[in-house]
């Protein structure tokens, strides 16, 4: 890294991750289709057309997420294995390993990425996922080949029963190809990425309000039933996000 021009390496991720963008948007119309198709497999087993694994939430009429189901210890075994055998039948051995320290070629992604698009086939699973990447802990920049390669630890992964997908040991989610690349664009543009929450303004006034007339010493059994009562004035509140695209995954996952 000595003696490093950030110049040259900046324009080198542009092109890059400019390809791979131009990819995406042509390769995973078939990752899309193939999780609907998981989904419609779990509604199949569900006769009543109320999906309890709806990626692990509900929502219902008035918008109100909710996470319908519990985990108790029977079924989080059941899961493990249930996982272990899904990665083992999905992933080619190497990625269904644990590695602490697990790297990848952002030029060979794009290679690979341009291979299936000429074929006009999906992306599969180890490439999506980013080869079971769960965090980028470095970038390195390969002078010799005109490369970038990204590290981190990684691990098998599969779809657990609330049709999330997860690494089989960690229980984190592993990092997807579509979301890096937003993220990549959100900060070449120079954007600040953020999930606010928002309070309806007559809400938030009647809350100033209640704070204002409350606002004396008291007990903690006290000041704890105040913040409750603010909680139930405030109600519930709107979800926005800046910085990426509204309808990306990026965005929905904030």
């Amino acid at each position: 890294m000595k003696g490093l021009s950030l110049i040259p390496v900046h324009r080198m991720i542009i092109r890059t991750l400019l390809s791979l963008s131009l990819l995406l948007s042509l390769c995973t119309a078939g990752f899309a289709q193939a999780n609907n198709n998981g989904g419609n497999n779990n509604g199949g087993n569900n006769q009543n057309g109320n999906n309890q694994n709806a990626g692990g939430i509900t929502i219902d009429a008035d918008g109100v997420i909710a996470a319908p189901f519990r985990v108790t210890q029977n079924s989080s075994q059941l899961n493990q294995r249930r996982l272990q055998a899904l990665a083992a039948e999905a992933l080619p051995a190497d990625v269904n390993r644990k590695s602490e320290f697990r790297k990848i070629s952002l030029v060979e992604l794009e290679k690979i990425c341009q291979a299936y698009q000429s074929k006009n086939e999906p992306l599969p699973p180890e490439v999506l996922y980013l080869a079971g990447l769960t965090r980028i802990d470095y970038l390195f920049v390969d002078r010799e080949h005109n490369d970038l390669i990204i590290a981190g630890p990684a691990e098998g992964f599969a779809a657990n029963a609330q049709n999330r997908v997860v690494g089989i040991e960690s229980g984190r989610p592993p990092i997807r190809l579509d979301d890096l690349v937003v993220a990549f664009q959100s900060q070449d543009r120079g954007l600040v990425t953020g999930c606010s929450f928002d309070a309806k303004p007559e809400n938030l006034a009647k809350m100033n309000e209640y704070i204002r007339r409350t606002n004396n010493a008291s007990s903690a059994a006290t000041a704890a039933d105040r913040f409750k009562t603010m909680a139930q004035i405030l109600g519930m509140q709107d979800v926005s996000v800046t910085g990426v695209p509204a309808g990306s995954h990026y965005a929905r996952i904030l």
